[in-house]
């Protein structure tokens, strides 16, 4: 049998992974290159040799993974024989207001003085209460408590459930103003799935990298424009 499968991205080519192992596969990309939204400098995206040094990998897009929550994807890495490694927590979230949240990594890295880590310190304590707060009201919910209703109705107006939308907007690669209007039962389960010290992974050597190991083993037909 033959299949085409329409978008070499990360979903189009995990798919013709898999349909490959039975079927006569081929993907059609509208793009030149593939990776959809996968960007790697020096992988998929070339630049000027004698600017960018080759050994350089910059990535865009998804580019880090949560292990309670990419649970099949890294499961695919391990298939592809794909080595990930930890990423240490350095994320902050910077509000338009000027108001920012550093993570604990962040601040013992940026702070230099004692005070400086007491009040940023301080400040994430407040979202780590909101955060257990939210974990308590959704702890016994089940399926029907989500019925007709969007991710919205449980967020309160705290900087820490900005920062969860943009988990979700990550995760289902949405943009942020939709986020307000997931339904629950697709957005919720995922948010209690993060702690507040999830382990993350990441590809060493560019999110690319697994793209090319997916086209090393690939027997079907790759079409880009």
């Amino acid at each position: 049998m033959k299949i085409a499968v329409i978008g070499g991205g990360a979903a189009g080519m995990a798919t013709a992974h898999y349909l490959d192992k039975k079927f006569d596969v081929t993907v059609i990309e509208k793009q030149p290159i593939l990776g959809g939204n996968i960007r790697t400098l020096n992988k998929n995206v070339k630049e000027n040799a004698e600017k960018i040094p080759q050994d350089l990998y910059i990535d865009n897009g998804v580019i880090e993974f949560d292990e309670s929550n990419f649970t099949e994807f890294h499961g695919l890495m391990k298939e592809l024989g794909v080595e990930m490694e930890r990423v240490e927590l350095t994320t902050a979230y910077f509000a338009k207001n000027g108001k920012h949240y550093l993570s604990p990594y962040r601040i013992f890295q940026t702070e230099t003085k004692l005070i400086g880590r007491i009040r940023e310190v301080l400040r994430l304590t407040f979202c780590a209460i909101d955060f257990q707060s939210f974990m308590l009201r959704t702890s016994f919910l089940g399926p029907s408590s989500y019925k007709n209703k969007s991710v919205a109705d449980f967020f309160r107006d705290h900087a820490y459930y900005r920062w969860m939308k943009m988990l979700l907007m990550y995760a289902y690669s949405i943009p942020y103003e939709l986020v307000d209007d997931m339904p629950a039962a697709l957005g919720i389960p995922v948010l209690r799935r993060c702690a507040l010290f999830t382990r993350w992974t990441r590809v060493k050597g560019g999110v690319y990298t697994y793209i090319e190991k997916i086209l090393e083993q690939f027997s079907g037909t790759i079409r880009v424009d």
